[in-house]
């Protein structure tokens, strides 16, 4: 968890360089997606975990991560171009319905693979199974039609 607010820190404060710097926010779209890479693998941390990390460093980490946004959106709205902040909320909005999209293909994809994957365990199990009958029937034949009786 700290690893992920450490690289969302140092892509933000790049980002505040860039900006101080007199370049433009547009200029900075390699560290921006690097923060918010690591700010939503940050909150996933935080969301799956356990128990097993203090809820008050949980808690200081995301409050860490909003005051940086907080911080980024009067960025884009005092060095960004107009409506830049309303547009970017709208572009988070849609990359995160096409990213559960891609992961709902994906789920649907691997139960697809598994359902294949078992029609063939089970063809195979039976071509075994009626391969093991067939060779059972072939010898009974063999042993009762050509072999002499005896008695």
């Amino acid at each position: 968890m700290l690893a992920e607010l450490a690289l969302a820190s140092a892509a933000f404060n790049t980002v505040k360089e860039f900006i101080s710097n007199g370049k433009e926010l547009y200029d900075c779209g390699e560290q921006l997606v690097g923060y918010f890479d690591a700010k939503n693998s940050l909150q996933k941390k935080v969301n799956n975990a356990g128990g097993n990390k203090s809820d008050l460093e949980e808690f200081m980490a995301l409050e860490k991560l909003k005051a940086q946004e907080d911080e980024l959106r009067e960025m884009m709205i005092y060095t960004g171009r107009a409506g830049m902040w309303q547009d970017w909320l709208q572009f988070q909005k849609q990359a995160a319905e096409k990213r559960r999209e891609a992961e709902i293909a994906a789920r649907k994809a691997a139960i697809e693979r598994h359902e294949n994957i078992m029609e063939w365990i089970q063809l195979a199990a039976a071509l075994t199974a009626g391969a093991a009958v067939f060779s059972l029937l072939v010898w009974l034949f063999y042993t009762f039609a050509y072999l002499p009786k005896y008695g």
